[in-house]
């Protein structure tokens, strides 16, 4: 599993808009990486997301308040720099789109102010509240039906191995679709393209 990395502040008790938000304390983060993906998640799934009010950002405490035994702590690392590694492929429900955030500092950071390892819904970068849905490229699932039978066209069903790589191209494209509903198109179309690239390459050897 590939993580990418990236770099946030510190912030405790964040302030949006006018309001200050006690006994917070977020990691900000990128505003560039928010910004791609609600580009990508509108452009390739038709998935609109709105900006978060505190930006990009890293919830590493949320309204939790800490006993009091650990409350002179508050703010002691405030305006750090941490890195922290997101999974660079987004989840999301009906109401919101994130990205899976791992830091072993922010499970410190908790623990240093007597709380739980991990809030309730665990580390993750917001990209934002979804406003909108616009119906599904059926373009895109049509491109996937021609790929994956361009690429039947180029096996041998008589050898086992090409017999299970073309099962295997199906059950794929049935996995991404059931796990990531909202833009497996992308990802299959990828994965069908350079099989049929490495299917051909394997007949051209063969014919030779």
């Amino acid at each position: 599993m590939m993580y990418f990395s990236s770099q946030g502040t510190l912030v405790y008790d964040p302030v949006a808009g006018s309001i200050k938000n006690k006994w917070w304390l977020n990691l900000k983060c990128p505003l560039d990486i928010i910004e791609y993906y609600s580009y990508w998640l509108e452009k390739e799934a038709g998935i609109i997301t709105k900006i978060p009010h505190f930006g990009a950002h890293i919830s590493i405490i949320r309204s939790e308040e800490p006993p009091d035994a650990y409350k002179h702590l508050w703010g002691k690392h405030d305006g750090k720099t941490f890195t922290f590694e997101y999974y660079p492929i987004p989840r999301g429900t009906n109401e919101h789109w994130w990205l899976d955030v791992r830091c072993p500092h922010m499970s410190q950071l908790r623990s240093e102010l007597g709380l739980s390892k991990k809030p309730l819904n665990g580390f993750h970068l917001t990209i934002g509240r979804v406003i909108e849905r616009k119906k599904g490229n059926k373009n895109k699932k049509d491109k996937i039906q021609k790929l994956l039978k361009e690429y039947k066209t180029h096996m041998d069903f008589m050898d086992t191995m090409q017999r299970n790589n073309y099962k295997f191209a199906e059950n794929y494209i049935r996995f991404q679709k059931r796990k990531y509903p909202d833009f497996w198109e992308v990802d299959c179309i990828s994965f069908l393209e350079d099989a049929i690239v490495l299917q051909k390459n394997l007949r051209r050897q063969q014919n030779l």
